[in-house]
């Protein structure tokens, strides 16, 4: 415990002297037509790409997982996909504070993503093509600093577990439930004003996490300060009261959309 204790504070001095000395680069887009998931779904009409295409779901949920992660503290993430990603989906920094009452001092760790949208079971291999993607990241995000972060719908495996347990590098396993799978947008075309024609298109609930779980590297990194709870939703569907996964700092619930500080509920 005093050797843990010791790593996290060395490791806290170290990345508060880099994020208030250096700007972290920021990555590009590898897109020019679209740049979340409204304007790809408007790309995807626009070009007859079918919905069940392995593009499709794919690339929809690389950006369900972008607009989903902020809610953990991930900044700056932006979408690199495509035929020379070298297996990266997503780049992005994991912004956390020290301590729930010093939100000033907040460390910036670079992060990588892969995205999985497997209907199947994971498997502990996807653990292992992550660690093989750590190996060449692009200029920016090389370092042991680094954290490999994977997305995908299903729970956690006892075979992922204890791939992300045995891994030499800091990774993140986050299971973001697509709440739109399966819902075609464009539900038909009805009559508006002035005889205009409009699509009548289903309210979208968007991504949750449910799962959230990392290894003795990144406990190294973000420190024995920050965990995983559960928040309670204010949308109730029927007699279900909705929760999602939240990270926590000082057993406090953080919000990073309210600024992650003073308003949380201890959990």
């Amino acid at each position: 415990m005093l050797l843990q204790r010791s790593l996290t504070r060395r490791y806290l001095r170290k990345a508060t002297r880099h994020t208030s000395t250096l700007a972290h680069p920021q990555p590009t887009s590898s897109s020019q037509v679209h740049n979340d998931l409204h304007s790809f779904h408007d790309h995807a009409r626009s070009t007859n790409l079918s919905s069940t295409s392995t593009v499709h779901v794919g690339t929809s949920y690389e950006y369900l997982c972008a607009h989903t992660l902020p809610r953990l503290g991930f900044k700056n993430i932006v979408r690199t996909g495509g035929r020379s990603d070298r297996g990266i989906d997503l780049l992005g920094h994991w912004q956390i504070p020290a301590s729930q009452f010093s939100a000033s001092l907040t460390r910036s760790i670079p992060v990588i993503v892969q995205c999985k949208a497997l209907s199947r079971k994971p498997g502990p291999e996807l653990i292992r093509e992550l660690e093989g993607a750590l190996s060449d990241p692009p200029v920016g995000w090389r370092g042991e600093e680094t954290v490999g972060v994977l997305c995908a719908k299903r729970v956690a495996t006892a075979g992922v577990r204890d791939a992300v347990r045995r891994c030499g590098r800091g990774v993140v396993w986050v299971m973001v439930e697509d709440l739109d799978e399966g819902l075609d947008a464009v539900q038909g075309e009805g009559q508006g004003v002035d005889g205009e024609r409009v699509c009548n298109v289903r309210e979208r609930r968007g991504g949750r996490v449910k799962q959230i779980l990392w290894n003795k590297r990144v406990r190294e990194m973000v420190g024995e300060s920050v965990g995983a709870g559960v928040k309670y939703l204010p949308e109730v569907r029927g007699r279900v009261v909705e929760t999602e996964i939240c990270l926590m700092v000082d057993g406090v619930v953080w919000l990073p959309e309210a600024g992650g500080g003073g308003d949380g509920e201890r959990g």
